[in-house]
């Protein structure tokens, strides 16, 4: 299947997924899914992710990407992911200068960006004064 987008593929499979209380997703491995992947999981909305070579093999996927989802404890399991949402599209591109990234108002939100450096949150990209395409926020 063609995906137009895939930052909102991505996006979608692991909000379906914690509205589903799936514990293991697989998405289709890409340097902007792994380091999406990678900010989740230093966050622990992500137990676990793995790009594991054998798992792909025995299911004949190379480039796959497995996240587990880290849910709370008790009987619920509340997923620890609250709300993922996608900025910027491919018909309208956001970007922000360092100077103007924008701050979380409502609740714990992580703004997440593609710089030149890579896939990083807000908060590093001010540090390293870089400004870039604002993918997407999450909240936790």
């Amino acid at each position: 299947m063609m995906v137009s987008d895939p930052v909102s593929d991505l996006f979608t499979r692991i909000r379906n997924a914690a509205m589903r209380k799936n514990k293991i997703l697989t998405v289709p491995s890409t340097p902007i899914s792994r380091g999406v992947a990678q900010i989740l999981f230093d966050y622990n909305v992500l137990d676990d992710l793995q790009e594991s070579i054998e798992l792909a093999l025995q299911k004949n996927s190379p480039n796959t990407l497995y996240l587990s989802l880290a849910y709370g404890g008790g009987r619920a399991r509340t997923p620890k992911l609250k709300n993922i949402q996608r900025l910027s599209r491919p018909g309208a591109r956001k970007y922000c200068k360092s100077k103007r990234i924008p701050r979380a108002t409502k609740g714990p939100s992580i703004l997440i960006l593609s710089t030149s450096s890579g896939i990083m949150t807000g908060l590093q990209a001010q540090k390293q004064n870089l400004g870039g395409e604002a993918l997407g926020y999450f909240t936790c």
